[in-house]
């Protein structure tokens, strides 16, 4: 059967100073407008409408002119800082998020981002410093606990992930982001029916979210709760038919009941959605191959393997494939690639292509 990976990753995106961005842009509406640029506001307000444009490169050439003519200008320092982050540049961030705090040494926010900026860049031990600091500043926070509990459970510290979120979510019950992380730790750790309530409560919390439905329906799914499943990840696509994760989890769901041509379908329109998925083209080959399409099976494996050249599923998927179809050479072609990558599987797909020596 196959597994469930949708849920192997959880795409929490950090959340983002843009509201503060644009509160202080409301702030300066008259040094916003168009006109030569001559003080350290006017360029930092410019700053502010590139950032909110999207235009993220210009935007930090505005903020550092703002700084070379105010040296002490912690914003702009911090708005550089998020500039980087968005565009994924995050050592530049995080140098520009510390030097935010140390022109401001009581700039929560400054030391939050910096460590999302830390942890993005895979510096744990330091972004939780940076959390320690933000907290001290501010014991009442949920953000801090929140962005903690994230940080800990990309590190795969779920226990510890699990107290910050629910230390979050004491300070904050509606914290959404917090519900998430929490039903998402507690369902690596096995707590399955305390995941479900976490995110049922995100679900409510959320109405509009079709992320939160599919997490719901990953969880029921490892749980063997195939009718859930498929109810929550049918409410995620109803919500967002371009939810690709949701279109596999359904797929996974048909898979498992023995419903290949329904798993088929769904399997096909998550490659359609996003073509480079060796995932999804391994699992669109498997249903092929239980509806004996083995044509179609072999092409998806061998989109599968170009996509993922060392993805031994998919060579043994491949191998098997082409042994149905009477191809011996093309299957053990697959053979001799498994046994250097996974000598187990390469085992297992000898006895199918050598049934009787297998018997023996």
């Amino acid at each position: 059967m196959n597994p469930n990976p949708a849920s192997a990753q959880l795409p929490f995106s950090r959340l983002f100073p843009a509201i503060l961005l644009l509160w202080s842009a409301a702030i300066f509406p008259l040094a916003a407008q168009a006109r030569p640029q001559t003080d350290a506001s006017s360029f930092y307000n410019q700053g502010l409408q590139q950032f909110n444009a999207g235009a993220y490169v210009d935007a930090i050439e505005s903020f550092k002119r703002a700084l070379q003519l105010r040296s002490v200008y912690p914003e702009a320092a911090y708005s550089i800082g998020a500039c980087y982050y968005r565009l994924q540049r995050y050592s530049e961030a995080v140098d520009f998020y510390r030097e935010a705090t140390r022109q401001r040494p009581d700039y929560r926010d400054a030391y939050i981002y910096l460590g999302n900026a830390l942890d993005s860049a895979g510096r744990f031990d330091e972004a939780m410093t940076a959390y320690g600091q933000a907290a001290r500043l501010d014991l009442g926070n949920a953000q801090v606990h929140c962005e903690m509990g994230v940080a800990l459970r990309n590190h795969g510290s779920y226990v510890d992930a699990v107290e910050q979120y629910r230390q979050c979510l004491r300070l904050k019950p509606d914290y959404t982001k917090a519900n998430l992380g929490l039903g998402f730790s507690l369902h690596k750790l096995g707590r399955d029916d305390e995941a479900v309530a976490a995110y049922l409560e995100a679900a409510r919390q959320a109405p509009g979210d079709s992320e939160t439905r599919r997490y719901l329906g990953d969880t029921y799914n490892s749980m063997k709760k195939r009718e859930e499943a498929m109810t929550a990840y049918k409410q995620a696509l109803e919500l967002d038919p371009k939810n690709e994760n949701a279109h596999l989890g359904l797929g996974n769901v048909y898979y498992n009941t023995d419903r290949f041509a329904e798993a088929a379908a769904e399997y096909r329109e998550a490659v359609r959605l996003r073509p480079d998925w060796a995932v999804a083209q391994l699992y669109l080959g498997d249903a092929y191959f239980h509806l004996d399409s083995l044509e179609m099976a072999a092409a998806s494996y061998q989109e599968a393997v170009r996509l993922r050249p060392d993805y031994a599923d998919a060579h043994f998927g491949l191998g098997k494939a082409l042994a149905k179809k009477g191809d011996r050479a093309g299957a053990l072609k697959e053979y001799e690639t498994l046994k250097t990558l996974q000598p187990d599987l390469g085992a297992k797909l000898l006895a199918v292509i050598n049934p009787q020596s297998a018997s023996k």
